[in-house]
């Protein structure tokens, strides 16, 4: 495997899983999908892994890396997002009626 092989996988690998991710990101609940998109992930990775040389396995951590930073980033938004709505809408108080 060349490098240039290292990046297209993980070019693939990034457009395929990417959007899941930050899908699941907005998700409140345990995050199921976002584990089980990981784990497809990895298994789609661990083949070219194992053929690829000490350079090509670093650009191929990396590349698994930047999808967990994509639902890290996803996640952050969607929390802030959340929040903003909840001071621009605040619970009704409870004498308000």
């Amino acid at each position: 495997m060349t490098e240039r092989d290292a990046w297209g996988h993980i070019y693939r690998l990034y457009e395929k899983f990417a959007p899941g991710l930050r899908q699941a990101a907005t998700l409140d609940d345990d995050n199921e999908l976002a584990g089980k998109l990981f784990l497809s992930a990895l298994d789609e990775l661990r083949p070219r892994f194992e053929e690829a040389g000490e350079d090509c396995g670093l650009i191929l951590l990396a590349g698994y890396d930047i999808l967990d930073e994509v639902f890290k980033n996803a996640r952050k938004r969607h929390q802030e997002r959340t929040e903003a709505a909840g001071r621009e809408n605040p619970p009704p108080s409870p004498g308000a009626a």
